[in-house]
């Protein structure tokens, strides 16, 4: 859970839309996120990832685009949903805020993503692990 979190986090750090007037997340939910993010390769492709909580997983899935040659980016449709992690508590994952701090759900006012996981162990069930971070975005999107 750590890792795939800890993974979001950091490609959310590096959002970024590939042009200069567009803002990097796509789309947003209590339950997904979708937002654009280089890989880390040169030269740079650029990612469509998404997140969401099905049920009790939290799954991802991606597309990669199919050239490096900046704007306009050709990103294919994403591929299939994959299972990060199971036994999730909760569907509301991600929480979205202004730059003033307050609540948005406005893709484009995104400045800050919460992202709160709750999982349960299979043995017990009401023991509950909690995993909280937070992610504020490069202000130069």
């Amino acid at each position: 859970m750590r890792g795939t979190v800890e993974r979001l986090a950091q490609d959310l750090r590096q959002a970024y839309s590939g042009v200069d007037d567009s803002a990097p997340i796509e789309s947003i939910s209590a339950t997904q996120i979708q937002f654009l993010s280089p890989d880390r390769q040169q030269p740079f492709h650029l990612r469509r990832l998404a997140y969401r909580a099905s049920g009790t997983s939290f799954q991802s899935a991606q597309a990669i685009s199919t050239d490096t040659d900046g704007a306009p980016w050709e990103i294919p449709a994403l591929g299939p949903w994959n299972t990060q992690f199971g036994s999730l508590v909760g569907t509301n994952v991600f929480t979205y805020l202004d730059e003033n701090g307050v609540a948005t759900a406005v893709p484009a006012q995104v400045r800050t993503v919460v992202i709160e996981v709750t999982v349960a162990t299979s043995i017990s069930p009401n023991r509950q692990y909690t995993y909280k971070t937070s992610v504020t975005l490069r202000a130069d999107i």
